[in-house]
């Protein structure tokens, strides 16, 4: 195997695993992504002499040096009967995550990246490796690929969005495209900021209504008065 695969999502050598990806923008353009690869119960029935941590920890250990060396951050995660491992690293803007990423090589070979004016498009063209055989990509049963940010998004072909989260269910063997395209000058609406401005003018409404309410009932008073 080539060294510069090595690093490629070296999280993924739990073969077979479930794996959620999730990339995070934040309003000063600084990015942040974190993968997280889960093996099943039955993954670690196969190791009954070992702990969970230490399976884990076995099968990343070699390769902890290469990945200090570009700065990714690793730990093990340990459940009652599943385990797996986290990944994480910090880049200061957009394109310098498109260049350097690592963990994207388990699914294609590069992250495009365009920036036109305020206008920038991310897309990813691949599908995730089936083959057990395959020495440059680990088999990944399914991952779940999540893009959260807060600017205006003008285009995208996501599965599903949850608030500011656009994301895209990945099953291997079959070929995907993940693309977005956003307004990094521009900050999306918040659905809170809505339902405020609707309560603000609700309020106006009511403190209307009874505004003519209390004068309809004075001037009646009056009439009455007068009779």
């Amino acid at each position: 195997m080539k060294k510069n695969l090595i690093l490629l999502f070296i999280v993924f050598l739990l073969s077979g695993c479930t794996v959620d990806y999730q990339l995070t923008i934040d309003k000063n353009g600084k990015v942040s992504e974190d993968a997280r690869a889960m093996e099943d119960q039955e993954f670690f029935k196969e190791y009954n002499k070992s702990s969970i941590g230490r399976v884990v920890g076995f099968l990343i250990e070699p390769y902890s040096e290469e990945l200090n060396k570009n700065n990714y951050t690793t730990n093990t995660i340990i459940n009652k009967s599943t385990g797996g491992a986290n990944l994480s690293k910090e880049y200061s803007s957009v394109e310098e995550y498109s260049k350097n990423t690592k963990l994207v090589g388990q699914f294609s070979d590069n992250v495009i990246y365009k920036e036109d004016g305020s206008k920038v498009t991310l897309s990813v063209k691949g599908k995730l490796s089936d083959q057990e055989q395959n020495q440059d990509k680990f088999p990944i049963d399914s991952a779940t690929i999540i893009i959260e940010l807060p600017f205006e998004v003008t285009d995208n072909n996501a599965d599903k969005i949850v608030g500011r989260k656009y994301i895209w269910n990945l099953e291997s063997g079959k070929e995907k495209e993940i693309k977005l395209v956003y307004n990094k000058n521009k900050i999306a609406k918040d659905n809170g900021d809505n339902i405020v401005i609707f309560v603000v003018i609700g309020a106006i409404v009511l403190i209307a209504i009874g505004v003519v309410a209390v004068f309809n009932f004075k001037a009646k008073r009056e009439e009455m008065n007068k009779i």
